[in-house]
């Protein structure tokens, strides 16, 4: 497991078509304390 002081240097990026699953993961995530970026697609993954 990540200390907080870890967690702020890690990024995770979501790739999901469902806006509320990206949604309910990256609120869980972020009260862990990670930052979190989404795509909804490939494309936008890859960008």
């Amino acid at each position: 497991m990540l200390s907080p002081l870890d967690k702020k240097f890690h990024m995770i990026l979501i790739v999901d078509d469902e806006p509320n699953n990206i949604r309910l993961l990256g609120n869980h995530l972020k009260k862990e304390g990670y930052e979190v970026e989404f795509a909804l697609n490939r494309d936008q993954a890859l960008e």
